[in-house]
C-alpha cells in the first residue's frame, strides 16, 4: 500500500515489510534476490554481489573528468568477478566499485541512501560517499568501497556489506531514468555524459569531442 502523506520522513519497519510484499507493481519496492531480509530502523541491508572494479596503471599521466572518454575509463580500470565461496581482498588505501548482489526497483514515492554497516566501519571499511538512490530507480548499486584501515580485508560475496534507508518522496514528477540506471554490475563514472561537460570543455579552451584532441 502507498505510504501515507502524513508518515515520518523515514518508514516504519511494517511499511517496508508492506510494500516488499505489495501486489499493486506501481506501489511494491522491490529487492531481489531477497535472502534473509534484515529491515531495521527504516532500512534494509544489502549484501556484497560478485562483481568488482579496481584501478590500474595506464600510460596517462592524470586523470582529468574533462577529457576522459569511454576508451580512456576502459584502460584505467580492471574488472573481476570472484565465485561464491572466494575472497576478494581490498587492500589499504585501495578503493574498489562493487556491485551490489541484490537488483532494487523503488517505486515512485521512495528514495534511499547507501549507508555502510557500522560493523565493517568499525573494521576500517567505509564507503567513500553516500550514495544517493532517486525515486524510481532499476538496477544494481554500485557501491565505493574504501580501504581504511592498517591491514586487508577480506570480503566475500553474499556479506552484508551495506544498508538501504529508505525515505518518503513527496514529488508527484515522474523519475526520469540516470545514467547508471538498469545496471547489473559496478559502474565506472561516466563524465562524459554529464550535461554540462561541453560547457566546461569551451571555458578551458578544450574541443567539445575529446576525440578531437590532438594526440
Amino acid at each position: 500500500m502507498p505510504i501515507r502523506q502524513d508518515s515520518p520522513a523515514v518508514p516504519s519497519d511494517k511499511e517496508l515489510k508492506d510494500r516488499l510484499y505489495a501486489r499493486d507493481l506501481e506501489n511494491r519496492l522491490i529487492i531481489t534476490p531477497l535472502l534473509m531480509p534484515e529491515i531495521h530502523g527504516g532500512g534494509i541491508d544489502i549484501r556484497l554481489g560478485t562483481k568488482f572494479i579496481t584501478g590500474k596503471r595506464t600510460g596517462y599521466t592524470s586523470f582529468n573528468p574533462l577529457r576522459v572518454d569511454a576508451e580512456q575509463a576502459l584502460s584505467m580500470q580492471r574488472r573481476s568477478q570472484i565465485a561464491f565461496g572466494g575472497m576478494f581482498v581490498l587492500h589499504p588505501d585501495q578503493l574498489a566499485l562493487a556491485s551490489s548482489l541484490e537488483y532494487i526497483c523503488l517505486p515512485h514515492d521512495l528514495a534511499a541512501s547507501v549507508v555502510t554497516r557500522s560493523t565493517f566501519g568499525r573494521a576500517g571499511l567505509l564507503g567513500a560517499t553516500a550514495v544517493f538512490v532517486h525515486p524510481g530507480f532499476r538496477g544494481c548499486l554500485t557501491l565505493e568501497l574504501l580501504n581504511l584501515g592498517e591491514v586487508p580485508i577480506e570480503l566475500c560475496p553474499g556479506m552484508r556489506i551495506a544498508q538501504l534507508v529508505f525515505l518518503v518522496h513527496g514529488g508527484t514528477d515522474e523519475p526520469r531514468p540516470g545514467k547508471y540506471s538498469m545496471a547489473t554490475e559496478p559502474e565506472f563514472p561516466k563524465f562524459w555524459e554529464d550535461s554540462d561537460r561541453e560547457v566546461l570543455r569551451r571555458i578551458h579552451g578544450l574541443p567539445t569531442r575529446p576525440s578531437e584532441e590532438a594526440g
